[in-house]
């Protein structure tokens, strides 16, 4: 009887030893899945960003080919109330997000983006402010990943202080503008700033 005890004994003390192991592994895989998940994340999140910032480049340009004057382009989204640009034409062929301009969908990019001339890219062209988009509010992991997927050479991101954009562009070009350090030599990346929230994506639009 005392031997079956004992037996007993071993079998429970075995089954508490792979339960435990099974908790561990259990515990390390979940680790592992958020871990990738949340890589994951990061890497659409930076790539989304950068898609985005390209299309409104490529349909600023397209608007420039087709007539519109820098200072005719309009980011004025439905109900055309919100960031008026004075000096575009009334029919609306310069508005980025207008079926008779850029023919882009407001509502399929992020809300959050600003398109400013408060900033100069140095060294993309001469000190005057560029038309660039902006978007702030990105953590800081998801900024590198921007950086790492541009392969910009901003690794880690800087930092800069200072405001880099101001309202939204509508239709004047800031006299003065800021002095963008971080975007030398280069025409998106992310960088790390004390004067937005957390860090900022800039994108140039037009080069001046």
């Amino acid at each position: 009887m005392q031997s079956e005890r004992g037996s007993a004994l071993v079998y429970v003390f075995i089954g508490v030893a792979l339960f435990g192991v099974l908790m561990f592994m259990f515990a390390r895989g979940s680790n592992q899945n958020t871990s990738t998940m949340t890589g994951q994340t990061h890497n659409l999140s930076a790539s989304t960003l950068i898609e985005e910032s390209r299309i409104f480049e490529n349909t600023t340009q397209k608007l420039l080919a087709n007539g519109c004057s820098e200072s005719e382009i309009s980011f004025d989204i439905p109900p055309y109330t919100a960031n008026p640009n004075p000096t575009a034409p009334a029919d609306k062929h310069c508005h980025v997000f207008h079926s008779n301009g850029g023919k882009l969908n407001f509502t399929s990019f992020n809300p959050d983006w600003v398109f400013s001339s408060n900033a100069f890219f140095p060294n993309m062209g001469t000190a005057s402010g560029e038309l660039a988009a902006y978007i702030d509010g990105i953590d800081i992991t998801t900024c590198q990943k921007i950086n790492d997927v541009l392969r910009n050479g901003l690794s880690p991101s800087p930092s800069f202080s200072g405001t880099i954009f101001t309202a939204t562009f509508a239709g004047t070009f800031t006299a003065t503008p800021v002095d963008l350090t971080p975007a030398t030599d280069i025409s998106a990346g992310c960088t790390l700033t004390d004067t937005h929230t957390t860090s900022v994506f800039f994108k140039s639009l037009i080069v001046r």
